[in-house]
């Protein structure tokens, strides 16, 4: 049975598919709460903190899911401890493709570059805007509700720019699925 780590997963997108897998896997989850799906181990921790990321035993798992990865400082704190055979799937952002989302975009774009120059055996998922049941960031209501009230809809830089959403249902099936596939390749999509 193959062992999945998944850094997050307390809530959103990485409990659902923590709900997902743990039928045919062994699911932990490493998380600042505590918290996660029933069934899943859980390693209470902050990725900021050294001491709580020795807590992980990284040799274990064959499938690293890394859901909060947001500056390159914390990509340091764990490149050296996953192995070679170890599959890592970090979790990225669209924001990466707009200047407007300013740091947030460029720390993404940087944990990117870091795990290309280090890491052979990785997979970069940009996804867009991510939306559905447990979103702590409802996008699609914001928009209906401006629609709705007849209110002005803000968008960024000079209205060209495409806006796109996944249902996070989508997103956990298609993770599901990556799982299973074999891959020993650099992927970024």
């Amino acid at each position: 049975m193959k062992k999945i780590l998944i850094i997050g997963g307390n809530r959103f997108v990485g409990l659902q598919l923590s709900k997902a897998l743990q039928s045919n896997y062994q699911v932990t989850v490493f998380n600042r709460k505590g918290t996660g799906a029933e069934g899943v181990n859980i390693i209470q921790g902050d990725r900021n903190n050294e001491n709580d990321i020795e807590k992980i035993p990284f040799s274990d798992f064959d499938v690293i899911l890394d859901f909060c990865l947001f500056k390159p400082e914390q990509f340091e704190l764990i490149k050296n401890k996953i192995l070679s055979s170890t599959k890592y799937v970090f979790i990225s952002s669209a924001a990466v493709y707009y200047e407007a989302f300013g740091a947030y975009g460029h720390e993404k774009q940087e944990c990117e570059n870091l795990i290309k120059s280090i890491l052979d055996n990785y997979f970069i998922l940009r996804p867009p805007y991510i939306d559905g049941p447990g979103s702590h960031r409802p996008r699609i209501a914001f928009y209906l509700n401006q629609l709705l009230s007849n209110q002005p809809i803000p968008v960024n830089g000079n209205g060209k720019a495409q806006f796109n959403i996944i249902w996070v249902d989508d997103l956990v099936d298609m993770l599901v699925e990556f799982i299973n596939f074999d891959f020993d390749l650099h992927i970024l999509l």
